[in-house]
């Protein structure tokens, strides 16, 4: 079930790779044919590698927004933590001390608890002041971390800087000789060991916003034409990609072995078993892909029809009861695949937005996003040197039927990478 769960969230690329791991350790299982190694005349394949384009890489602060846009927590809650997360650099160290990010109405309290939110994320180690306090965190969060360890970061840090275990125990002895008496070179050396196995660096793996990777949509989504319509689709087709997936079988030679008994039959059955799990779990992996892209496409029609700006608000749960599944899993679907249409490409995940009303019967968030952008792009194509204030933008999206507070207002500005209008030019 774990492997099915994992083949089930890996992307493209993931996803190759672990074919051809398979195929190295199951001498059952063999790779009929691989887009990559054919020739560049198919025009199938030319396509496919037309359809891999460059995007850029998850960075650490969009890493931990989609955690926080999965919390169920209080406006001034999320609303502290969304500048925590900006006030993070690239190691997920704090840029400047956080007790400046609090406003006139918000106590250290509330900093605390949202700090220790923030630090429950995935990955554990970031949201702190520096290497020391990184290393905690992530020891304390270990199942397994010695109790001396977790001391030695806390409170006798400095010792670490000549990481002997007889320079520590030593230093110990003189600053705690109680606590030293507990302990051998050998309690020590475990402890020591437990922190070198941390991670100095819990963000590396994400971009630092510059960096591009490349990435293969799972899915095109197109128009139905007017006999596939006739037959029964809908406005829309979704059409999944293989992109540079090898095809793989099973290995006609190990059929022949399994059936001919004895130790080796055994083996041979054994493997081949096992191939067809994996086989069946890649192609569970695009059945539910598929389900769900249908279920998000029927839903977001009014994007597929218009493009960006007119996205409904859509929630992972939804999708999962359409198709009977944990959320979990559409979230597991939603984060890394991503799909091409004729508006562009587009991660699964960008099709899942929350109301900006509570009970969930308003415009999108996204749409409103795009609503604001619009705004200001024709007011400065009208060549009106005045600039719209956030609250003017707010009285504007009133006039347009969408009711929401200045601050709502900056706060979506902000997130669009627009300055304020004192500091745009």
């Amino acid at each position: 079930m774990i492997q099915t769960i994992n083949i089930l969230a890996m992307p493209m690329d993931q996803l190759r790779e672990r074919i051809y791991e398979e195929v190295e350790s199951n001498p059952a299982m063999e790779i009929l044919k691989d887009p990559v190694y054919v020739s560049s005349s198919d025009s199938d394949t030319h396509q496919r590698f037309l359809e891999s384009v460059a995007q850029p890489a998850e960075t650490l602060q969009e890493h931990l927004l989609v955690q926080l846009s999965e919390k169920d927590i209080p406006e001034n809650v999320k609303n502290l933590a969304e500048r925590i997360i900006g006030n993070l650099d690239s190691h997920g160290y704090f840029r400047s001390p956080c007790k400046k990010l609090l406003r006139y109405d918000e106590s250290l309290e509330l900093l605390e608890e949202t700090l220790s939110l923030i630090q429950g994320f995935d990955p554990v180690g970031v949201c702190c002041t520096d290497l020391r306090e990184s290393l905690l965190l992530q020891a304390q969060a270990a199942d397994n971390a010695p109790s001396l360890a977790i001391t030695i970061l806390q409170d006798y840090f400095y010792l670490l800087e000549k990481a002997r275990p007889q320079h520590i125990l030593n230093g110990l002895a003189e600053r705690d000789p109680l606590l030293a008496r507990h302990h051998t070179v050998a309690s020590v050396t475990d402890a020591l060991s437990f922190i070198q196995s941390l991670d100095p660096y819990p963000a590396r793996q994400f971009s630092d916003g510059d960096s591009v990777s490349y990435v293969e949509p799972d899915a095109f989504i197109r128009k139905s034409t007017d006999e596939e319509i006739e037959n029964g689709a809908g406005e829309f087709t979704v059409e999944m990609l293989k992109g540079s997936l090898p095809e793989i079988g099973v290995s006609s030679e190990f059929k022949e072995m399994a059936s001919s008994g004895g130790e080796s039959g055994k083996f041979a059955a054994e493997s081949i078993k096992k191939a067809d799990w994996f086989i069946n779990a890649v192609q569970q992996r695009t059945m539910t892909v598929y389900n769900a892209l249908r279920v998000i496409v029927g839903k977001q029609s009014l994007f597929f029809h218009k493009g960006p700006g007119n996205l409904v608000p859509l929630k992972m749960q939804e999708v999962a009861e359409a198709i009977d599944v944990h959320p979990a899993t559409i979230s597991r679907i939603a984060n890394g695949k991503f799909i091409r249409c004729e508006w562009g490409f587009f991660e699964i995940r960008y099709f899942f937005t929350n109301s900006i009303a509570s009970d969930g019967d308003g415009p999108s968030k996204e749409s409103v996003k795009q609503e604001i952008a619009k705004i200001l792009t024709e007011h400065e194509a009208s060549g009106n040197g005045k600039k719209l204030s956030d609250e003017k933008l707010a009285e504007k999206l009133a006039e347009k039927g969408i009711k929401i507070a200045r601050r709502t207002v900056a706060k979506y500005r902000a997130e669009l990478n627009i300055k304020s209008s004192f500091d745009r030019k």
